[in-house]
């Protein structure tokens, strides 16, 4: 078994992230819906996969899927995981609600973002920039565009930048005590940050970070939702 995981290493860091996001479906049924939600948004980036491949990293995939298809099932359970989990960063961390506030913006309008988003960062690849620089430039713009529009959400996108950028950290440590070595063997981040925190890739903290905090407000921004304070009930304003 430990030579399966040795060998197929994304699956096992797919299979990692997965443990969060059940552990929050099973501890906060009120947020299963908003799970859902998050994990469907989130499939589309899996498509990605073939502009981090090899340039980023060389992870081995099931059937070799990613020379045929251009991802492989790992990504659908790494990106269906990582988003179902972190769009619920603040509410798991702090324990705090959210309510309708304002009217929602058309489903439509949710699948034009993520399809900007996916085209922008292609486009800022295209120029020049690796795949990975230019998904970090994109989230963060598309973080801050939100939040010029939405000022209330500024402590959610923070808290749970900080929450899912621990839960990632936490995870690579413990993916590398899984599988000694892997960074060194599958990653590629030596004309990027080329440094580590406690053996995880500084770049895969950097993303945590940055997918951390857009998760946390684009729910809310395109539901028309707010987070409201465990302690009194009242709304961040």
């Amino acid at each position: 078994m430990r030579a399966f995981f040795t060998t197929y290493d994304f699956l096992t860091l797919a299979l990692l992230f997965a443990v969060p996001a059940a552990i929050g479906w099973w501890l906060r049924p009120d947020l299963r819906a908003r799970m859902r939600a998050g994990a469907l948004l989130s499939l589309p980036f899996a498509l990605t996969e073939r502009f981090f491949y090899p340039e980023y990293w060389s992870p081995t995939f099931l059937f070799d899927l990613i020379g045929t298809l251009g991802f492989g099932i790992e990504d659908l359970v790494f990106v269906a995981a990582f988003g179902a989990f972190a769009v619920t960063g603040p509410s798991l961390a702090t324990g705090e609600r959210i309510e309708p506030w304002t009217a929602p913006l058309p489903w439509t309008r949710a699948g034009a973002a993520v399809a900007t988003l996916m085209a922008i960062a292609v486009a800022l690849h295209g120029l020049g920039l690796s795949m990975f620089a230019a998904t970090i430039v994109t989230e963060v713009g598309a973080t801050a565009l939100v939040l010029s529009r939405r000022r209330d959400l500024w402590r959610a996108a923070l808290t749970g930048g900080m929450f899912i950028t621990g839960v990632y950290g936490a995870i690579g440590v413990l993916y590398e005590a899984l599988l000694p070595g892997v960074f060194d063997r599958v990653w590629h981040t030596d004309a990027l940050f080329a440094r580590t925190v406690a053996g995880v890739p500084l770049e895969e903290l950097v993303y945590g970070a940055a997918s951390g905090a857009l998760a946390t407000v684009v729910l809310p921004w395109l539901r028309g939702e707010r987070y409201i304070r465990r302690r009194g009930g009242a709304a961040y304003t």
